[in-house]
Parts: C-alpha cells; structure tokens; sequence
C-alpha cells in the first residue's frame, strides 16, 4: 500500500507565465510489514499561455516540467541521480457550465546509470469539468501514457477518475476536490486510487 502527500505552489508573474513547484512525499508498506517513506521527485514546471483563441473561449498552453533527483534510490521512492524532462502543450475550452482541457507531453529521462531502464512516455490528459452551481462541480478525468522505450515500449495505461469539487461554506479561496480512479486497460500501475486535494485561489 502507498499513499502520497503532494504540496503544491504556483504563482503567476503574468498572466502569461507562471512557474509551479510540486513536492511529493511518499508513504509506502509493503506486504512484508515493512515501512518507508521520503520525498519523491521535485516537480518545476514552466508554464506559458498563449490567448489567441481568447474569442472563442479556448486558451492554449506550453511549457516544460523539470523533475529533479530528491528521490531515494535505496528505497526505491523516485530517483536520486535521474532528471525528468517533460514539455508539454494543452488547450482549455471554457464555456459557461463546462470545461474541457486536454495536455500532451513527452517525458524523457537524463543523467541515467549503467543498468536504468529508458522509461521515456508519451503522456496524455483530459477533462471535463460540470459547474451546474458555482459551489459544486463534478469533474470526469482520463489519464494516461505509453512507452515509447525499454521493455515499456508500446505499453498503454489508461486511468479514469471521476470525481467531485466543492467550495467549503461558499468560500471564495478554498476548493476541496475528491475522486476515486481506476485503470481501464489491461496495463496498470494501481487497482484503485483515492485522490484528495485542497486548494487555495488567491
């Protein structure tokens, strides 16, 4: 069993550019009664808007996420020595009681040893967020990603996580999210997951 806490930050410079900073620390027991824990990879992401398409309600987005080594090897909790490179682009769709966003990224691995695997993916996203009040909102989400090297090559997992966001007492900064996902294909890196999530909008 593992569960992981995420701390996440981001902040805007403008409305074009933001930079966001996501720490995860992993709980994992094994089977064996075994306990461990430690942080997993630092996630920084640069990211761009690009507000084109302003118009017709679509913001397309790009950018490029840094995954860097504050891992464990020994515990097998991220990686100590490996960086993550992933750029990606999306684009957003935002209608009055709707949104769909959907993001593509290629995730590529450097500063690897004699002996790592080449877990380079191709990733993918998409969501659909229903706002039929302001306070509540459930949202649909699939996941996913397929090997593009090593014994990983052309292995597909594909996850989906329905799942609810709501506004505690009508707060204007605080959002509270809950889902449950599942993997949908014959590959699979969990049987089920639950996902909790707070944030604060400033």
């Amino acid at each position: 069993m593992e569960h992981t806490a995420r701390i996440e930050f981001e902040y805007a410079f403008k409305p074009s550019f933001s930079v966001e900073v996501n720490l995860p620390y992993t709980f994992r027991h094994v089977e064996s009664g075994q306990r461990s824990n430690h942080a997993d990879g630092l996630e920084v992401a640069l990211k761009f808007a690009n507000f084109a398409l302003k118009e017709r309600h679509i913001l397309l987005v790009y950018g490029v996420e840094f995954g860097l080594p504050t891992g464990s090897d020994s515990k097998g909790i991220g990686s100590s020595h490996t960086i993550n490179l992933a750029p990606y682009f999306g684009a957003g769709l935002k209608k009055e009681k709707v949104e769909v966003v959907g993001f593509a990224s290629v995730s590529l691995v450097t500063n690897k040893r004699r002996g790592d695997e080449d877990p380079a993916t191709l990733g993918y996203q998409l969501s659909f967020l229903f706002k039929p009040t302001p306070s509540i909102q459930p949202v649909i989400e699939l996941d996913g990603r397929t090997g593009l090297g090593g014994v990983e090559r052309g292995n597909t997992v594909v996850n989906l996580f329905p799942g609810i966001k709501f506004r505690p007492l009508h707060s204007e900064h605080w959002q509270v999210g809950v889902g449950a996902g599942f993997p949908i294909t014959n590959h699979k890196d969990f049987n089920q997951r639950i996902v909790i999530s707070a944030f604060y909008h400033f």
